[in-house]
């Protein structure tokens, strides 16, 4: 996650530039799994108002980020097994790009969680 400790006015291009690296570098390690498959990671990222710090218990105590807005992005993750993506953003993380970033609309989309659909959009380059 970006912006936490500090403020990152970037974090969207931020975001989807490493997003890109890791397909990227998981593509190019050519990894397979137990049967031979390649494998594959699909990533979902989303902008908003989060909770973070270091949050849990005595036994599992981490440093996260908690939220609606974290949840919508683990949406979107799941969500690209559907359309057969790898990396799907909301529409607030879409209109915080600050550089231009390859987009393709996906559509308005209802998650689990959620009443309201959201616009999503597929990223898949973007300008250096």
């Amino acid at each position: 996650f970006w912006g936490a400790p500090s403020a990152n006015a970037d974090h969207a291009v931020a975001c989807c530039r490493a997003a890109l690296a890791c397909l990227r570098a998981v593509a190019a390690l050519e990894l397979t799994d137990d049967v031979g498959r390649p494998v594959k990671i699909r990533i979902g990222i989303n902008s908003g108002d989060m909770l973070v710090g270091n949050i849990g218990s005595e036994v599992r105590f981490n440093y996260t980020v908690i939220g609606d807005a974290v949840n919508l992005g683990s949406r979107l993750e799941s969500l690209n097994k559907d359309y057969g993506t790898r990396l799907l953003i909301s529409e607030d993380t879409r209109s915080r790009l600050t550089i231009a970033v390859t987009t393709k609309p996906i559509g308005n989309v209802t998650v689990k969680g959620k009443s309201k659909a959201v616009m999503v959009h597929e990223v898949t380059g973007y300008s250096r």
